[in-house]
């Protein structure tokens, strides 16, 4: 069974996220672990998956697992420790080759301009090849060496911090591809991609806007849902279709890990 989450960004960058996005994510996985024989689920085996940005918020939950608190009765009991992760093409450090965008979003627009210990501290905490730890959970890691826009270091620091800690890890790179590649079938590169149930933020967002609840952004709010516009198939373009294995692999670790 699989469930999709809805997670708490910061598109006009006007609150840094900081915990929230990973609260979130611990929040989801006591839900389905409380309700997992109503879900027909396997409350011991229960795999977190995220792409890009998202795989920095599942592997926040992997180093910080034992620290998210829940203060609501019915879920401060369960744990929140997946029982092994996914990322696909992660984001995850703020160093030399981090996405700075993503961590400006997190933590504040003028987070790297900052130069105070605050500043430095969040920072540390969120590079999170910095902060892996023994009972870290098992990870599949994988990405192109080509990507453009998230650099293929973040998935090597990460998958070198797992082997130093002792934590079970598959890392897979592919020589070619851009960044956000998800499963590039032939559909995939037609613009195909299904009902844009990820954009629920960007839609509800824009939707405030027009309706003045929320003060409207320099570049307006059509800006938002730019990135969901289908863009032309082009049957001579690049095609890459090694990259479409990486499903059937990542299910082969997990079965490994949950046997």
């Amino acid at each position: 069974n699989c469930f999709v989450m809805t997670y708490t960004t910061n598109q006009l960058m006007r609150k840094p996220v900081m915990e929230q996005a990973m609260r979130d994510l611990a929040r989801a996985i006591r839900f389905v672990r409380k309700n997992a024989s109503e879900y027909n689920v396997d409350a011991d085996k229960i795999c977190i998956c995220g792409f890009s940005a998202a795989g920095h918020v599942c592997a926040s939950v992997c180093d910080y697992w034992s620290e998210i608190s829940d203060e609501n009765p019915s879920y401060k009991d369960i744990s929140c420790r997946p029982d092994a992760a996914v990322l696909s093409y992660p984001v995850i450090t703020s160093g030399e080759y981090a996405h700075q965008g993503s961590f400006c979003n997190l933590l504040g627009a003028d987070i790297y301009e900052r130069t105070d210990d605050e500043a430095k501290a969040l920072l540390n905490r969120y590079s999170l090849e910095k902060n892996v730890k023994s009972d870290n959970p098992p990870c599949f890691i994988w990405q192109t060496e080509a990507d453009d826009l998230v650099p293929v270091e973040n998935s090597y620091l990460y998958a070198d911090a797992c082997k130093k800690a002792g934590v079970k890890y598959e890392h897979i790179t592919f020589p070619n591809g851009p960044h956000g590649l998800s499963i590039p079938t032939d559909e995939w590169a037609r613009g195909m991609h299904g009902e844009p149930y990820t954009a629920e933020q960007s839609f509800a967002l824009v939707k405030a806007i027009k309706e003045g609840v929320i003060e409207a952004p320099e570049n307006g709010a059509e800006s938002l849902l730019d990135y969901l516009k289908p863009w032309p198939y082009d049957p001579n373009g690049p095609k890459f279709p090694e990259v479409c294995v990486w499903p059937d692999l990542a299910d082969n670790f997990i079965r490994k890990v949950f046997a």
